[in-house]
């Protein structure tokens, strides 16, 4: 959030809380940028705003190619 002059360079960052992701920046519903720093040159009012989402969890691996065998006495 900020007040910035016509013709100045803004530089905005995006940091995600634990567990959440970045998505982009967007403005008027129209991603904008991927990145999580973002400069542009203010020319006129404008909202921009970050967008993140809940990350994925890893799933444990359990791709294991043990043969399990067992038997009686």
């Amino acid at each position: 959030a900020g007040t910035y002059k016509d013709g100045e360079n803004v530089t905005i960052v995006a940091t995600p809380d634990d567990g959440y992701q970045f998505d982009g920046w967007y403005s008027n519903g129209a991603k904008i940028s991927s990145t999580q720093k973002y400069s542009f040159t203010a020319t006129e009012n404008t909202s921009i705003s970050a967008v993140f989402s809940i990350a994925p969890t890893e799933a444990p691996d359990n791709d294991t190619n043990e043969d399990l065998q067992g038997g009686m006495d």
